[in-house]
């Protein structure tokens, strides 16, 4: 972005939209067919759990965090 910003204001201004949008558009596509393919996998039993699965991912991060210092 240095060099877009050092030409001309479009330049920078063609580059961070360029940027956002490609972005924007690479995170839905993957949460697009992140959904897609999850749904090929039954998933009946784990809606009983999913109260504690969630706790226990966040549990998971939290002491990953804590201890692996990231």
């Amino acid at each position: 972005m240095y060099p877009a910003a050092q030409k001309s204001v479009i330049g920078l201004t063609f580059v961070v939209v360029s940027f956002s949008i490609v972005t924007i558009g690479t995170m839905v596509s993957m949460v697009y067919l992140g959904l897609k393919g999850i749904q090929f996998i039954p998933m009946k039993f784990a809606l009983r759990y999913v109260h504690s699965i969630a706790g226990a991912k966040i549990a998971f991060c939290g002491l990953a965090i804590l201890f692996l210092g990231l």
